[in-house]
């Protein structure tokens, strides 16, 4: 498929693209919706639906009200006058007038300052988030001495591992949420 859009998109433009793009996600949503139970979603997937007939739709109103497609006529390039020789249109076009030079006005500059250092003071401004609070008794080398001490009094060759340290968190998001809503992040932390 990605092919096939590629190809669409250098042969015509990207509009072509966008266009299938959009029709055949309403086409996928549009049977999803019909696969469900609910009638809320079925009358939605044939409004969906519903949506890629209007072109044709509108097509077959205008076929109708002007009796037939258009005239050859219209569509060829004889009826058109051939444009001007560029020659001559580069000797029509002027000059563009230069535009006057008008200075930032020092309200503006003044205003626009003072916005910069309200914006920029918030980075001073210090949040409350959730986990700030949460300090680990011993840092990451102490875990790593006392855990290789510990193997190591178990006669356990620690020298053949791979070491990490990080923390194991358990970190349970149902509860959070219920002491975020019950309590804030200052019942979290």
């Amino acid at each position: 498929a990605g092919i096939l859009v590629g190809y669409l998109m250098i042969r015509f433009n990207i509009f072509a693209v966008f266009i299938w793009h959009y029709t055949i996600d309403a086409f996928y949503t549009a049977f999803l919706l019909f696969r469900s139970h609910n009638s809320y979603f079925i009358i939605s997937g044939a409004i969906t639906a519903f949506i890629m007939f209007i072109p044709l739709i509108l097509s077959i109103v205008r076929y109708i009200k002007s009796r037939g497609f258009e005239t050859d006529k219209k569509l060829l390039n004889d009826q058109y006058k051939t444009p001007a020789a560029v020659e001559e249109r580069m000797l029509e076009r002027l000059e563009p007038e230069a535009i006057p030079y008008q200075p930032l006005p020092t309200k503006r500059i003044f205003i626009s300052l003072i916005i910069v250092i309200v914006l920029s003071s918030l980075f001073y401004v210090k949040i409350e988030r959730v986990g700030n609070s949460f300090r680990f008794k011993t840092g990451k080398r102490e875990a790593l001495e006392t855990s290789t001490k510990f193997l190591t009094e178990r006669n356990v060759d620690t020298e053949s591992f791979m070491k990490s340290v990080y923390p194991k968190r358990n970190f349970n998001a149902i509860t959070v949420k219920y002491i975020m809503e019950k309590e804030g992040v200052k019942g979290v932390n």
